[in-house]
């Protein structure tokens, strides 16, 4: 899942970076050609498009196992997974389980402590001044978008794990959320 997520932020990095695409655009047209190639999956299977449920014992009880219980209330895995996630988010990521704080720490120092980490600020801040400075735009542009691929990966992992079943439309309208977040927090389509 996360090789796939990195395929699919590497070939949005690259358009992106290649041909000056808006990243809006190209991330929204890349999701609708994957739910495309799902579809199609899930027909390839005849099972006739119907979800996939009876995910296995081990891999739902990673994510939705009982971490704490406290009388009768059990906190599952998901919650402290979730807990990470806001933190990280605060350092601009994403991350999943118990090597959550080795992942925080390590995105902490390669955004912080790294020439990669330096020239994604750049790049994010204005691209043009970064060029001029001698950063490769087109390669930190698609490693950014590599990276934010293995990271959607690793939280479609989580997800389909959390919801015990896929089906070819899981995610769907989830961008939404996402967006209506960022521009209620102020973020500008335009840089």
């Amino acid at each position: 899942v996360i090789a796939i997520g990195a395929i699919i932020g590497f070939v949005n990095g690259f358009f992106v970076a290649k041909f000056k695409l808006h990243p809006f655009i190209v991330t929204l047209a890349t999701q609708l050609i994957t739910y495309g190639l799902i579809l199609v999956f899930f027909m390839l299977n005849d099972n006739n498009g119907q979800p996939l449920s009876g995910l296995s014992d081990g891999y739902s009880s990673f994510i939705k196992g009982k971490m704490i219980s406290i009388g009768a209330v059990s906190l599952p895995w998901y919650v402290l997974y979730a807990i990470f996630l806001e933190a990280i988010r605060q350092f601009q990521n994403e991350v999943g389980k118990e090597n959550a704080i080795i992942l925080l720490v390590i995105t902490w120092f390669l955004w912080n402590k790294t020439t990669f980490g330096k020239n994604m600020f750049a790049v994010g801040s204005n691209a043009e001044a970064a060029n001029v400075s001698g950063v490769n735009v087109f390669r930190t542009t698609v490693l950014v978008h590599t990276f934010a691929g293995v990271m959607y990966g690793l939280t479609g992992f989580i997800e389909g794990a959390r919801i015990s079943s896929i089906t070819q439309s899981t995610g769907l309208n989830y961008e939404c959320d996402a967006i209506a977040a960022c521009v209620i927090g102020g973020v500008s389509f335009v840089g």
